[in-house]
């Protein structure tokens, strides 16, 4: 799972602008490798302020978890990446002249929902494969999927976390906090 967030997230970290993935006809593989060689391919459009920012921010973090594992160091460098992003960016503050690729440049303005009304379960599954419709099954397998994966990434992250800062885990206690 991780090396699955991480490939994803390197045409970001760099500022790489690979286009569609190149499948060849009759192998297999996973898209995260087909998406790895379209990354590969694109390494001539590396942008070099994005890659530098990515290099800085990482080593720092490996430092401070090293120095100080108790501390979660990704909460203040999110607030710190949204202040510099806010600096960069010409629309907001555009103090930096820096061309760092954010959301915005890749999704444009998103829209802010503090709360959103729930819909009834006939209407999400007919929506559902883009209009065709669904069962309830795939609804009901879609759901023990996501499920499944909850409850494997909270138990790995909390070992984790507690290999990292030496605090106590209880496997018991982080599943019924699930619940």
């Amino acid at each position: 799972v991780a090396l699955t967030i991480g490939l994803n997230q390197a045409d970001f970290a760099l500022g790489l602008a690979p286009g569609a993935p190149t499948k060849v006809e009759g192998l297999e593989l996973s898209p995260a490798i087909w998406k790895l060689g379209a990354s590969i391919k694109a390494l001539g459009t590396l942008q070099t302020s994005s890659t530098v920012y990515f290099l800085v921010g990482f080593f720092t973090m490996y430092f401070l978890f090293k120095v100080k594992p108790s501390i979660p160091w990704m909460v203040p460098f999110a607030v710190v990446s949204c202040i510099i992003g806010c600096m960069c960016d010409d629309d907001a503050l555009g103090i930096i002249p820096l061309d760092l690729p954010n959301l915005k440049s890749k999704y444009g303005i998103l829209s802010c929902w503090m709360a959103q009304g729930l819909r009834p379960l006939p209407e999400i599954v007919a929506a559902a494969d883009g209009g065709k419709g669904g069962s309830y099954g795939d609804v009901f397998q879609g759901a023990l999927s996501v499920t499944i994966v909850a409850v494997l990434e909270t138990l790995i992250s909390a070992q984790i976390a507690k290999q990292r800062s030496k605090m106590p885990y209880d496997e018991v206690r982080e599943l019924q906090g699930l619940a």
